[in-house]
């Protein structure tokens, strides 16, 4: 999984290394363009595509907040929901959508926001945490990288249905880099080798506008 989706990310966003010891500033919502004035170009916003010197320390932020819900505060619902229903894929990515809200819902409740090429390369990190636990609690076998990758997929539909915050020039980068992760796909020749895709797998299309007042669906939802 990770080098397909790697592979995908690398055609939109920026890939950054991991830095130690900086502080991740996440960045302040920026005033729109006034009349007459050119917006800001979407490789120089902050809000759209984080640069490589802010990204990595962004991640390693946000990845801690996210593994820090997932074993902490969520960990009881995150088990009962991987339990529940046949579908493991759809309820992986009901589990993977719910955490990436539930923490950038918090920080856009803070007035900051989370560049979306950073937010989907730490989905991708939370992915594979998730995956390990269905794999470690029976529900999923050893190895099953395209179930966790189909599963980010829906996770990352439910996460544009559901985050706060988001502007148009946001839900376009994100609609750009899962079209990246498609090609990544596609290029790679991986496909569905058994002719058949995962039990749940979606097509995502680029985030919808969430509609007004909508919140995460809960993770004890029926299967």
């Amino acid at each position: 999984m990770a080098g397909l989706l790697q592979q995908g990310m690398q055609q939109a966003p920026q890939q950054a290394p991991q830095q130690q010891g900086q502080q991740p500033p996440m960045q302040q919502p920026q005033q729109p363009p006034q009349q007459g004035q050119a917006p800001e170009q979407e490789g120089n916003d902050p809000r759209v595509n984080a640069s490589p010197e802010e990204a990595g320390p962004q991640f390693e932020a946000l990845l801690e907040g996210m593994l820090g819900y997932l074993y902490g505060e969520g960990m009881q619902g995150v088990t009962q929901a991987l339990q529940q229903g046949d579908d493991i894929v759809r309820r992986m990515g009901q589990v993977i959508g719910t955490v990436m809200v539930t923490v950038h819902n918090a920080i856009a409740q803070d007035g900051k926001t989370v560049p979306p090429n950073v937010m989907v390369r730490a989905g991708i990190e939370l992915s594979k945490a998730v995956g390990e636990m269905a794999m470690e609690m029976g529900r999923l076998p050893e190895g099953e990288d395209e179930a966790i990758e189909a599963a980010f997929m829906v996770g990352l539909g439910s996460f544009g249905k559901n985050a706060e915050g988001l502007d148009d020039a946001q839900r376009q980068r994100y609609g750009e880099i899962v079209g990246a992760i498609q090609q990544g796909k596609r290029e790679s020749g991986q496909g569905q080798p058994q002719g058949q895709p995962p039990q749940g797998q979606q097509q995502p299309q680029q985030p919808p506008q969430p509609q007004q007042g909508q919140r995460p669906a809960p993770m004890m939802e029926g299967a």
